[in-house]
């Protein structure tokens, strides 16, 4: 039933997703997460938020915040027209698993990025990095922020943070190349994205490879 739910959703056909899910699939407790995550994609699709927030809460409890966890969070986030309602919602969700957990924080900062809300944002990871001062993804996103901001001075600072507790980690070496960039560092931004240029995935080569040919000219 959750198959035929999501395939409809994928034709773009609610009714059929809806009578696929059906009332009393709705309210059956489900303990795996496979199918805790199929039901909420499904409450999704149907904008049932309240249901889909049930349903996330019930699979972070299990899971914690996982990578699949925290994208779903992030997905459900832009179910909100503002960013405080959503994060009003993920404050909910961060008591069902590891509350103190400083990806919480991060999440809330890149949903405040989001809608363009800086200062909030870089409120939020402060309060990861004060939580957590190894948690470089919280720099990471800082450093995207800053460098949103037209501060690419406190964008490579905190990409260097970054560099120097994991070096070979690709989208470190992409913000750190991009921050470089923007100050006019050209040996380091080019030193940064050669070693990135045939690591990562597609994306971030190409990333890399277009940044080269540009500092290269």
């Amino acid at each position: 039933a959750l198959k035929k739910c999501m395939e409809a959703l994928q034709r773009r056909d609610r009714k059929a997703a809806a009578q696929a899910l059906g009332p009393q699939l709705q309210e059956v407790p489900l303990t795996c997460k496979v199918a805790l995550m199929t039901r909420h994609k499904c409450f999704l699709g149907l904008g049932d938020l309240p249901h889909a927030l049930h349903d996330l809460g019930a699979y972070l409890k299990l899971s914690g915040p996982s990578k699949e966890g925290v994208t779903a969070v992030l997905r459900f986030a832009r179910g909100f027209q503002t960013a405080r309602e959503a994060v009003k919602q993920i404050r909910v969700l961060s008591r069902h698993a590891s509350a103190q957990d400083p990806i919480w924080r991060v999440l809330e900062g890149q949903i405040f990025t989001q809608h363009g809300e800086g200062k909030p944002a870089l409120a939020a990871f402060a309060s990861a990095l004060k939580a957590d001062p190894s948690f470089y993804e919280a720099n990471h996103e800082r450093s995207h922020l800053y460098l949103k901001l037209g501060k690419p001075d406190l964008a490579l600072a905190d990409a260097e943070i970054c560099l120097k507790a994991t070096p070979d980690i690709v989208h470190f070496q992409l913000m750190g190349g991009d921050a470089a960039a923007a100050l006019g560092q050209r040996e380091r931004a080019v030193a940064l994205f050669e070693q990135a240029a045939d690591k990562g995935n597609p994306r971030e080569q190409q990333h890399a490879r277009a940044q080269l040919a540009k500092l290269k000219k």
